[in-house]
């Protein structure tokens, strides 16, 4: 699972809300593309088109930490 990308992109935005979406890939009807954007070495799912609704399974709340930075969720760390 791949979750340290809302690190270094929002970490300072903790004044929003933020959700993790569990998406259920079979369902996406758009084209999915696993990419290495940045040449880091890691590959991160990108979705070109709509995302329907039906493929999202779950929402789970995504809060920063106090300092600012993310950690995964328990019920989310559990499935890794």
């Amino acid at each position: 699972m791949k979750w340290l990308v809302a690190l270094p992109f929002f970490q300072r935005l903790v004044s929003f809300l933020h959700f993790l979406l569990c998406i259920e890939a079979s369902k996406v009807k758009a084209e999915v593309r696993w990419e290495d954007l940045y040449n880091e070495g890691s590959e991160y799912p990108h979705i070109y088109g709509e995302l329907n609704f039906d493929a999202v399974v779950k929402f789970v709340a995504f809060e920063p930490n106090v300092d600012g930075g993310f950690s995964l969720p328990q019920e989310l760390a559990e499935l890794q």
